[in-house]
C-alpha cells in the first residue's frame, strides 16, 4: 500500500514540475509576441498574448511530438505577425487605415497566406519521425501564435488566415500519410 502512495506522490510531482517547466516556455514566447507588439505599436492585440501561452503551456506539459511540433508551429507563427497589414488588406491606402475609414476585406489573400505558411512551416516539420500528434502540434503552435496577428484583422480575414494556416498543415500531413502508405 505505501509504495502505491510512493509512486503516485512521484508521479504528481514529475507531472508538477512538467506544468511549471511548460508555463514557464509558455510565458517566455507570449512576454516574446507581447514585445513584437509593443514594437509595432498594435497595443489592441496585448490581451490575444493569452492564447498563445494556454496552448504552448497545454503541448509543453503533453510533451513529446506535440510539443516538438507545436514549438516549430510557434516559430512558423510568428511569420504573420511580421506581415504588414498592407499585404493582408490589399484594397485598402495607408491613409484609409490610419483614418479607420472603411477598407474593403479580401480574406482570400490572408486565405493563400496561410496556406502557404502552413504548407511552408508542415514541410520544416515533417521528417522521418513525425507523426499524427506532431503535425497536431504544428497546427496548434502556428495558428497560436498567429491568432495573435488575427486579433487585429477583421473576421473573415482572420479566419481566412488561420483557416489556410490549418488546410497546409493538414494537406501536407495527408498527403505525407498517403504517400507512405502507398510505397509500404
Amino acid at each position: 500500500m505505501e509504495t502505491n502512495e510512493r509512486i503516485s506522490r512521484l508521479r504528481r510531482t514529475y507531472e508538477i514540475g512538467r506544468l511549471w517547466s511548460g508555463v514557464w516556455r509558455a510565458s517566455l514566447v507570449a512576454m516574446g509576441l507581447m514585445f513584437a507588439m509593443w514594437l509595432r505599436f498594435d497595443s489592441i492585440v496585448w490581451s490575444f498574448c493569452l492564447v498563445p501561452f494556454l496552448v504552448l503551456g497545454f503541448t509543453e506539459w503533453v510533451g513529446q511530438d506535440v510539443m516538438r511540433g507545436a514549438r516549430r508551429g510557434a516559430i512558423g507563427g510568428l511569420v504573420p505577425t511580421l506581415v504588414p497589414a498592407v499585404v493582408l488588406r490589399p484594397c485598402c491606402g495607408v491613409d484609409g487605415m490610419m483614418t479607420a475609414a472603411s477598407c474593403c476585406t479580401m480574406p482570400s489573400v490572408c486565405t493563400a497566406l496561410g496556406a502557404v505558411l502552413g504548407l511552408a512551416v508542415a514541410w520544416t516539420a515533417s521528417g522521418k519521425r513525425a507523426s499524427h500528434a506532431t503535425y497536431a502540434g504544428v497546427a496548434l503552435g502556428a495558428m497560436s501564435v498567429a491568432f495573435v496577428r488575427c486579433g487585429g484583422l477583421f473576421l473573415g480575414e482572420a479566419l481566412g488566415l488561420l483557416g489556410g494556416l490549418a488546410a497546409g498543415v493538414i494537406s501536407l500531413a495527408a498527403g505525407r500519410m498517403v504517400f507512405a502508405r502507398i510505397r509500404a
